[in-house]
């Protein structure tokens, strides 16, 4: 049989089996050649390679395209002989086929359920998974393991890519959820031990470092027709349009007439009706907050959300407190009055207080200018937006919103905000929109 000539893999960064088939490929020192797909905009050539599934990774051996991780893995072994992957005797390797069957059939499932469950919910979910890896653990210990790193000795076979390849995505997981322990060296020792050889191996270093680079989707085009519907009175739209900038985003920019929307702009935003949108490539993105994190996953230079998934988890977290909490109570404290209005403004400073103190104790890097430190976050943005509204409203009512001696990290990070050039340029520049 003939040497292939043309080796070509499509993934993605974050596919856990897709990193398996990288780990395999260059276990067997095959040169390939990797294409990134973009999950959320798949290529035609991409799905005309699995048109069954339509996922990845698909591995194509001179123009043949080869689905699903767990095949592609044996085909590889079977058309590149040295190192071998699977056992040379006939049971042995049946064994390896039921369980890495088991891994794909029980524990990688369980392991979105515990991701999308929560509480008790989540422990249920955590305990059953935990099950399922003791009795992987007993099964290869009973029927397959030999002395030495890895389940077939020296060098890492089939179910050793798969475990090792788990147990990352186990770390991560720990890591998302505090608390959580999937990794546990006295229940599956054998299972821990093996994980941790594994990713001590060269080739698993040097795949997580290329894939680190999240290299650019072939099947992504640069956006190039941006387009914001806002209003110059807007806090929501005025976000956007900081984001935008910060990132260095070239866009045109409509300023919506909110007493007579047009057609087209209904069109964008036929639920809510309301400013921002933002229109990249004629699809319309609705609702500052969406449209915030969209932006950020769209253009990746100055990222505004933390790597760290807990972090992330913590400033959605906070920035949806802010929209459904501190937002709606600001314009009950400025629509009633009297009695009322104290009450409603004493409710406001609680919620403010709240915030400062869970920014701080969760977020705050300790003597920085921004929540992130030097670098604007999505937070500081968000925060920054509502200085202009209470600001603007201390103005209009005669109200004291911002007290710095009860929110000072607050007051330091809006008032450092507002200092910034793009900050007062946008403003200048919707301030021109005001007045026409």
């Amino acid at each position: 049989m003939a040497e292939p000539n043309e080796i070509k893999l499509f993934g993605a960064a974050l596919s856990g089996y897709a990193t398996m088939v990288h780990h395999a490929l260059r276990l067997k020192g095959v040169s390939y050649d990797y294409v990134n797909v973009d999950l959320k905009n798949k290529s035609e050539e991409f799905l005309r390679m699995n048109p069954v599934h339509k996922k990845v990774p698909v591995l194509v051996v001179d123009g043949k395209p080869v689905a699903e991780s767990l095949v592609i893995l044996q085909y590889v072994d079977d058309t590149w002989k040295q190192p071998p992957f699977m056992p040379q005797d006939v049971y042995l390797r049946s064994k390896v086929r039921f369980w890495a069957d088991f891994i794909y059939q029980k524990m990688a499932p369980q392991t979105y359920a515990i991701r999308l469950s929560e509480g008790e919910a989540q422990k249920k979910a955590v305990e059953e998974f935990l099950g399922y890896f003791k009795t992987l653990e007993d099964g290869i210990n009973k029927d397959i393991y030999v002395q030495g790193p890895f389940v077939h000795g020296e060098n890492p076979g089939i179910l050793d890519i798969i475990i090792g390849t788990l147990g990352a995505g186990l770390k991560y997981f720990e890591q998302a959820f505090p608390g959580l322990k999937l990794l546990d060296k006295e229940l599956v020792p054998l299972s821990c031990s093996i994980i941790d050889a594994y990713a001590e191996l060269d080739i698993v270093k040097d795949t997580a470092e290329m894939l680190r680079q999240r290299p650019k989707s072939l099947s992504m085009d640069e956006p190039k027709d941006i387009k914001l519907f806002g209003s110059a009175r807007s806090g929501y739209a005025t976000l956007v349009h900081h984001a935008l900038r910060l990132k260095g985003v070239s866009y045109d920019y409509v300023n919506v007439d909110l007493k007579n929307k047009s057609e087209e702009f209904l069109r964008m935003n036929p639920v809510h009706k309301k400013v921002p949108v933002l229109v990249v490539d004629g699809k319309p993105i609705p609702e500052s907050l969406v449209i915030l994190q969209y932006v950020d996953e769209t253009w990746k230079e100055h990222p505004i959300m933390p790597q760290d998934p807990y972090l992330k988890s913590k400033v959605r977290f906070w920035s949806d407190f802010i929209y459904q909490k501190i937002v709606p109570q600001t314009y009950v404290s400025i629509q009633s009055e009297g009695e009322a209005q104290k009450k409603a403004v004493e409710e406001l400073f609680g919620l403010l207080g709240t915030l400062e103190d869970g920014v701080k104790r969760e977020l705050h890097v300790q003597g920085s200018l921004f929540i992130n430190g030097l670098k604007l976050g999505l937070l500081d943005i968000i925060l920054g937006g509502c200085r202009n509204v209470l600001k603007r409203m201390e103005g209009l009512h005669g109200l004291k919103l911002l007290d710095e001696k009860q929110i000072p990290l607050l007051c330091s990070i809006m008032d450092a905000y507002a200092e910034l050039d793009f900050v007062k340029e946008t403003d200048e520049m919707l301030s021109q929109y005001a007045k026409a």
